[in-house]
């Protein structure tokens, strides 16, 4: 083959290779035109040249009419998978149903579990929260202030002495002489705490631990207090819970007062005995979720739901007392009370970072959440708050006899 048949062939398949890129027959005749042009300067003279040219010319207008046609049309839809094998479902019935094929001429069939060591799927935002009981008595208190320098004590005033010997009196008689004193006392402030470790790696190879756990720790730290002003002794280190401050509730006072009493009628019994004779006016009545339950569902002899008119459509409020269902009351067992009268001093949560024993060595850090609190219930106050030993025999003891 000579230099001229090669360049030739070369700027033939450089012709070809540019029509796969064009997809109007006008393009492709712009691009022939300047081929001609390069062909017709490199080989003046020579014979055939018109007749390659006019060859070439016809395969690539054909080409590109085809492209033109490809290009104009409708993009075809691909066939799923599902769709194809719907399509061919009669051949490859009759392959199936062939005796004369053999059975270990067929594939292994494709299913998901022959992906080993995928680490692809859909990855669902957040994380899971450990299903915490929600608190509902934190708010119920009134709210008082820790200042700074508090030394970790606070101290009130309560009256010690109170003797009203007010009269009437006959003109030019003595008048009676009442008495007052006051006593100075002071109540601790406690701390909760509690800690927890975690790695450096952790805190620094994924972003959501850090905010993860200082919002669990709190979330915790809170739970645990509102328990402590449930159930708290008032001894050192623990704050006054509402247990250790409220009255028992005596209810011979109210014996065979009420005919087919229940819960409903204990619970006014003993709001009046929060107002006898004070300016105290119950509330909230704490009670367990189930027992709260029982009285929302509480019903008569003919089994109707009882809604009297100072009861709440779903019975949680009895004329001005909110009824609160927690977990953290022992079942048979209420507290009914002016909780206006309680002051709850606390600060907010806080998380510190610091190092513990061998955190350096083993390059991990510990993350405390703390709190201060105290809970003030005056001793002249103490009256403001009763608590039901046991539901079922109080009102048994406030049931009147049938005759």
């Amino acid at each position: 083959m000579d230099e001229k048949q090669q360049l030739l062939n070369d700027i033939t398949a450089k012709v070809k290779a540019e029509l796969s890129t064009y997809a109007s027959k006008g393009d492709l005749e712009i691009a022939l035109k300047a081929a001609t042009t390069e062909l017709k300067e490199q080989f003046k003279g020579m014979n055939d040249l018109e007749t390659k040219l006019a060859s070439i010319e016809k395969a690539a207008i054909a080409q590109g009419e085809m492209l033109s046609k490809m290009k104009n049309s409708e993009p075809a839809k691909p066939m799923s998978i599902k769709s194809q094998l719907e399509a061919q479902s009669a051949v490859i019935k009759s392959i199936i149903d062939n005796p004369k094929l053999n059975a270990n001429q067929f594939k292994t069939v494709v299913l998901p579990t022959s992906i080993t060591s995928n680490f692809n799927g859909q990855i669902i935002p957040g994380i899971g929260q450990y299903p915490q009981r929600s608190t509902k008595i934190v708010d119920i208190w009134n709210s008082g202030v820790l200042q700074a320098n508090h030394q970790r004590t606070l101290r009130y005033m309560d009256t010690t002495t109170y003797t009203n010997n007010a009269a009437a009196r006959t003109v030019g008689a003595q008048a009676g002489e009442s008495a007052i004193a006051w006593t100075g006392y002071s109540l601790g402030i406690e701390s909760i705490s509690h800690w927890i470790p975690v790695a450096l790696e952790m805190l620094s190879d994924f972003d959501f631990i850090e905010s993860e756990i200082n919002g669990t720790l709190i979330s915790m730290l809170i739970n645990k207090f509102e328990y402590y002003l449930m159930s708290g002794t008032g001894s050192p280190p623990q704050i006054y819970g509402i247990n250790a401050k409220a009255t028992a509730f005596d209810a011979t006072n109210f014996a065979g007062k009420f005919k087919s009493a229940g819960t409903l009628d204990l619970i006014k019994a003993m709001s009046a005995k929060v107002a006898y004779d004070t300016r105290f006016q119950a509330n909230y009545a704490l009670m367990n979720t189930y027992d709260a339950l029982a009285l929302e569902l509480e019903k008569d002899d003919f089994g109707r739901l009882i809604y009297p008119n100072f009861l709440s459509a779903d019975g949680m409020r009895i004329g001005s007392i909110t009824v609160i269902p927690t977990e953290l009351v022992t079942a048979d067992t209420m507290y009914v009370g002016d909780f206006n009268f309680g002051t709850l001093f606390k600060t907010a949560p806080q998380v510190s970072i610091g190092l513990n024993s061998t955190d350096f060595s083993e390059r991990q850090v510990t993350l405390l959440a703390n709190m201060d609190a105290a809970l003030l219930i005056k001793t002249l106050n103490a009256g403001a708050f009763y608590k039901c030993a046991s539901i079922a025999n109080d009102v048994a003891e406030i049931t009147k006899t049938q005759n």
